[in-house]
């Protein structure tokens, strides 16, 4: 697969898709003519400023903050420094950021880590390098992730899901580890 070029209004539109929100409610005004300050809207902006940021350091901030009603400089600044420091705060909005991350990366084709059907098992795997797997059992489903039962579940949907955050966790742990 040839990786794809990035744009704001891409970034924007996988930020709003991973936080299950619509691109009209992003652009809500309020009586002032300025958008609305719905907190999961404004977690949005902030995301995307951030992405935006990093992925196309060549934007200015007053470049990016223009995809949100002409946001100025400083409140494209002041969103970057919000999400750092939530993602040092808060375990919860860090995981949302590395998911936002990881659909970015699977949008530009630099992840292909894939759920996949092999005989009679559902694997989570790279390049056939295995990271988990999941194998049914007697109407339940059986999760491993790197060799490690992780758990029976009742549906596979939240196996899969649990697969990944395993996986996830594990790649912070070794990401910590020191370099040699």
């Amino acid at each position: 697969m040839k990786n794809k070029l990035i744009t704001i209004e891409k970034i924007r539109d996988i930020v709003l898709d991973c936080s299950h929100l619509n691109i009209e409610g992003a652009y809500e005004l309020g009586n002032d003519n300025r958008l609305l300050r719905k907190r999961e809207y404004v977690y949005a902006r902030q995301r995307t400023c951030y992405f935006a940021k990093s992925l196309l350091p060549e934007f200015t901030l007053t470049q990016i903050g223009a995809i949100w009603n002409n946001q100025g400089h400083a409140t494209v600044l002041h969103s970057i420094k919000t999400v750092n420091n939530l993602i040092d705060s808060d375990k919860h909005y860090a995981y949302n950021i590395k998911k936002i991350n990881l659909a970015i990366k699977v949008y530009l084709g630099k992840s292909a880590i894939a759920w996949e059907y092999v005989n009679t098992k559902i694997v989570y795997a790279r390049d056939g390098i295995e990271f988990g797997y999941i194998q049914p059992s007697k109407g339940k489903y059986i999760a491993w992730c790197l060799l490690e039962n992780i758990g029976t579940f009742n549906t596979i949907d939240l196996a899969m899901q649990k697969v990944q955050d395993k996986f996830i966790e594990m790649l912070e742990v070794f990401n910590k580890l020191p370099k040699t």
